[in-house]
């Protein structure tokens, strides 16, 4: 188990160095952080099938990726926008993490409470 965090990291560390926390705040299917104009969802849910974000003032997604770089389907609400969720992998239980495009800085945003 060990071996599989280390290449985890490897692959999602962007992910994780040098970012802040938020801007959502993390529960039981999600935690977030944050580095220029993106921001990461880690999906610790298997179950998980899509996730509601509230939006962001000012601020809009522009394009939402996994980190291996495959499309991630948005669905854009009045007040939030639905990220539909790719196949979880159930057979490592390993969390993987979608990348969030803004069309501008992350950092600058206040926490965001559901």
């Amino acid at each position: 188990r060990l071996k599989e965090i280390g290449i985890w990291l490897n692959q999602n560390n962007k992910a994780i160095y040098g970012t802040l926390g938020g801007p959502y705040e993390p529960n039981t299917s999600y935690a977030t952080t944050r580095r220029g104009n993106t921001i990461y969802i880690q999906v610790l849910n298997a179950d998980t099938g899509n996730i509601t974000l509230k939006n962001i003032p000012n601020r809009e997604i522009v394009k939402a990726t996994t980190l291996t770089g495959s499309m991630v389907r948005l669905e854009k609400g009045k007040d939030t926008y639905k990220v539909i969720l790719p196949t979880f992998n159930t057979e490592t239980k390993i969390p993987y993490i979608i990348s969030l495009e803004l069309n501008g800085n992350s950092e600058d945003v206040a926490i965001i409470k559901e």
